[in-house]
């Protein structure tokens, strides 16, 4: 027996005083480039291609467009963010007769699994109750006997928190900040007095914001000060360790999300494929091998379910008619299966001509 699990747990002690939810975390630009990295990646590769025992067999309309409400695209790409964000995707089943013909993903901050009888339980989906059998269940990151998995938001909403208060303290400096733009110099011999003189008039007559002519005692001095202060500088330390922060939150290096760490670059790469790569096997498909193992388990006997990694991480034109080459000329392959994983047509049978005829020998006339 286990308690009522909500897919979107309470709120634990932060030191933060910010509010973390779903739609305060996505306003956090760095993570919402990150999210958006991760499911225009994974949506690159669809649709799902079938297998069967270690050869593609071709797709299905279900494959192709999972959900008649959304387009494939819009599909998978919701799918991956709430996944990752949340730690859990469900959806509703659609049948006709015994077959599988689609899936209504469901909001997931309205999902809970409700205790049943024994150990058994139900989904409750908008205050109504589904059994097991009738949705689908992805989980993300999650513990030994977990029933649902765990997201960023719930993981790490310390971190989030903390990048949420470094924002609003840049905010708030930038609107009324402390450090003045510049100051005054005035004779030192005079009081007080005169000094809150001079400057409630320098106040208002700069009150009106116009960028015009101003004119200072001669016994006066202007001085601006520019650049950063030393607070400015700490708080862009703080900014940019926040968004290295989030690249670690969904495994992608920070160079992803446009920021070297204060400690120094790990941009390794010597290209940008190597860096595609990396980004694929790292934070894509991850994400991708849910999907596939949940899908593959609505299909019978041994059908599996695969994204077309070739189409994330594949050679450039180049390095693919090489290794293309290398393949038919060890036999492996024949052209045509090639010019076939390329969107080609088969290659042209070429026209044989006819033999020609025998020549009739000539005959004796003698005979």
């Amino acid at each position: 027996m286990f308690h009522q699990l909500y897919f979107t747990a309470a709120q634990p002690y932060t030191s933060s005083a910010a509010v973390v939810n779903s739609s305060t975390a996505l306003a956090l630009p760095a993570l919402d480039r990150g999210l958006s990295l991760i499911a225009n990646s994974l949506t690159r590769m669809a649709p799902m291609q079938l297998w069967d025992d270690g050869e593609k067999v071709g797709t299905t309309p279900f494959l192709q467009r999972p959900s008649p409400l959304w387009t494939s695209s819009e599909f998978w790409s919701s799918a991956t963010k709430t996944l990752v964000l949340f730690g859990n995707w469900v959806a509703l089943k659609q049948r006709d007769g015994g077959e599988i013909v689609g899936l209504i993903p469901a909001p997931i901050e309205q999902v809970a699994m409700i205790p049943g009888s024994g150990a058994s339980f139900v989904y409750e989906i908008s205050g109504k109750r589904y059994s097991p059998e009738q949705v689908v269940h992805v989980r993300w990151d999650m513990l030994a006997g977990s029933l649902r998995g765990v997201g960023v938001l719930e993981k790490h909403r310390r971190a989030l928190g903390l990048a949420m208060d470094v924002d609003q303290y840049s905010a708030t400096s930038y609107r009324g900040g402390n450090v003045p733009s510049a100051i005054v110099k005035v004779d030192p011999d005079l009081d007080d007095s005169v000094i809150q003189r001079t400057k409630e008039a320098w106040d208002e007559a700069n009150a009106d914001g116009k960028r015009t002519l101003r004119v200072v005692p001669r016994d006066s001095e202007f001085v601006p000060l520019v650049g950063f202060s030393p607070q400015d500088m700490e708080t862009l330390a703080a900014r940019v360790m926040s968004v290295v922060e989030i690249a670690h939150m969904l495994s992608l290096d920070p160079s992803d999300l446009g920021v070297v760490p204060p400690t120094g670059g790990s941009d390794t790469y010597k290209n940008m494929q190597e860096r595609y790569v990396q980004r694929a096997y790292e934070s894509v498909f991850p994400v991708a091998q849910r999907f596939e193992e949940a899908f593959s388990d609505l299909l019978p006997g041994q059908l599996e379910c695969r994204f077309q990694r070739e189409k994330l991480i594949g050679l450039d034109e180049q390095g693919q008619a090489s290794v293309d080459a290398q393949l038919i000329s060890a036999g492996i392959k024949t052209v045509d299966e090639v010019r076939a994983e390329r969107g080609l047509p088969p290659r042209p049978k070429p026209e044989i001509a006819p033999a020609p005829e025998a020549a009739t020998p000539p005959q004796d006339p003698t005979s």
